[in-house]
């Protein structure tokens, strides 16, 4: 069994449904999906940091600036987010299926 795109028969309901692989390879992004994934990083970081400078939590700690907060942030959200983001695409596109990341605006303000 490889691991590279599938080229096999599905029959869930007659007639049968072939899947071809990717003419091209690699990932492939467009410049609206990189806007809404730049967006959808951004307001995220937002919210984590403002959610851990809350003042529900008290003051900072005397050793803890606003910039270790925002480092902690970027690094939750790209390795939680975007990573799982990335690999909705290398699955969907390695089967030969479009997949673009679109953010939802409202979402993203109710967010932060």
């Amino acid at each position: 069994m490889s691991w590279g795109p599938r080229d096999d028969a599905y029959t869930a309901f007659p007639p049968s449904v072939r899947i071809a692989p990717p003419l091209r390879r690699g990932l492939r992004f467009s410049r609206e999906e990189y806007g809404h994934i730049l967006l959808a990083c951004g307001a995220l970081i937002a919210a984590f940091t403002i959610s851990f400078v809350s003042p529900l939590y008290g003051p900072l700690p005397p050793n803890q600036s606003i910039l270790r907060i925002v480092i902690g942030a970027t690094v939750a959200v790209l390795t939680g987010f975007f990573l799982h983001e990335l690999a909705h695409k290398v699955v969907a596109q390695g089967y030969g299926a479009w997949a673009e990341f679109r953010s939802s605006r409202t979402g993203l303000i109710m967010a932060i």
